[in-house]
């Protein structure tokens, strides 16, 4: 389990600073932050299919691995959730009225 931590650590570590332009507007930082995301979301799919086809022999790792895919989903699903309640409408319009109230 140590070594799938440390592999994916590996692969994912230079992909948090993989753009190589500054972005300036906002626009430019959403198109790198999908480029971004796309990139990295690729080379987990490949190191995930890697560590499948490593662990296919071996029951207990497969097992473990499965596991571990599905608590990483759980986890991107709650954080999605999350992001979603932060970032609504109604939230928003919520923050704004309490920043009015407090000048």
């Amino acid at each position: 389990m140590t070594r799938f931590l440390l592999a994916t650590l590996g692969v994912l570590l230079p992909l948090v600073s993989a753009s190589e332009t500054r972005a300036q507007s906002q626009l430019q930082m959403n198109r790198a932050a999908s480029k971004d995301l796309r990139d990295a979301e690729a080379e987990m799919t490949r190191v995930l299919a890697l560590l499948f086809k490593m662990a296919e022999s071996k029951p207990r790792a497969l097992a473990k691995l499965k596991q571990a895919q599905s608590l990483g989903r759980r986890f991107a699903m709650r954080t999605s959730k999350l992001i979603g309640r932060l970032t609504s409408p109604e939230r928003t319009e919520h923050v704004i009225q309490c920043a009015s109230l407090s000048n």
